[in-house]
């Protein structure tokens, strides 16, 4: 089923095709934003997230017949999910790409996340000072506990943040970004960060001792488009994560991996200084 909501006019259209009852995604369009629970065509999202493919390419990856997959490519195009052009060598060739942003998707509720909201605004009643440190983590418990996993939206308000500190991150190296990045998350209670490698560069995340492995994977996001944002302004390069782990007693420490364009050719600046 896919939900597509316009918020300028208030129209709601409803597909009942291909319907996940468990399971939904929220995405960002031109025209509002898509809630979809096709298993199809979220997983065509999915598909669509690592490269352009064709219709060819998407019915051999998901193992779906081409009649199928196109009905849905055409909804999702008309719904500004996807988008499609033709290849530059050969025009007969279409491929698709994403024009979405995921923002949100469904998780199951968890009732120890709710009850560590309740004590952070339990903390913020008796010491109003401590509102502006102690409110991201409520979120972060707060809709995690109620079910819904804003990991990507919480990725882009790290970059957002990182990107509004620019003048405050300047640095003449990586070790020293990210021991002022380390010091601004512990001033801001948000958790302790640590280099575990840096080639690859490999970084751990741990929270306070009520996070558990969905909270700390919503803040290790958080934490992850921080530190891409603020890398990309050190070193004028894309970073990516390549891989990411919950693990520790409770599953409270977040390890990820980022990618980079200099770690092949010999770039000094990404090791730490001696």
């Amino acid at each position: 089923m896919t939900i597509y909501i316009n918020p300028k006019m208030g129209d709601i259209t409803v597909s009942k095709e291909y319907v996940s009852e468990n399971e939904y995604e929220l995405f960002l369009t031109k025209n509002g934003i898509a809630l979809l629970t096709s298993d199809i065509q979220m997983g065509i999202l999915k598909e669509l997230r690592s490269s352009n493919l064709t219709l060819a390419d998407l019915s051999r990856n998901m193992s779906i017949s081409q009649s199928t997959l196109a009905t849905n490519l055409t909804k999702m195009t008309d719904e500004y999910l996807i988008t499609s052009f033709p290849d530059p060598t050969d025009n007969r060739k279409i491929y698709y790409r994403t024009d979405s942003k995921m923002i949100a998707s469904s998780q199951d509720p968890d009732l120890e996340s709710q009850n560590a909201a309740k004590d952070i605004l339990s903390i913020i009643t008796e010491d109003p000072n401590k509102f502006y440190k102690n409110i991201l983590l409520y979120m972060f418990f707060s809709y995690e506990g109620d079910g819904l996993n804003l990991g990507p939206t919480f990725e882009r308000i790290g970059m957002s943040l990182a990107d509004s500190m620019r003048n405050k991150l300047k640095s003449n190296t990586v070790e020293e970004l990210i021991i002022k990045i380390k010091t601004f998350f512990a001033d801001m209670d948000i958790g302790e960060l640590n280099v575990f490698t840096f080639i690859p560069l490999t970084l751990t995340l741990q929270s306070g001792p009520d996070f558990k492995k969905s909270p700390a994977r919503t803040v290790g996001r958080f934490t992850q488009g921080f530190l891409m944002a603020a890398l990309k302004q050190h070193t004028g390069k894309d970073y990516q994560v390549v891989s990411s782990e919950s693990f520790g007693k409770n599953e409270d420490i977040f390890k990820f991996t980022l990618d980079n364009a200099l770690k092949n050719n010999g770039d000094k600046s990404m090791k730490p200084s001696r």
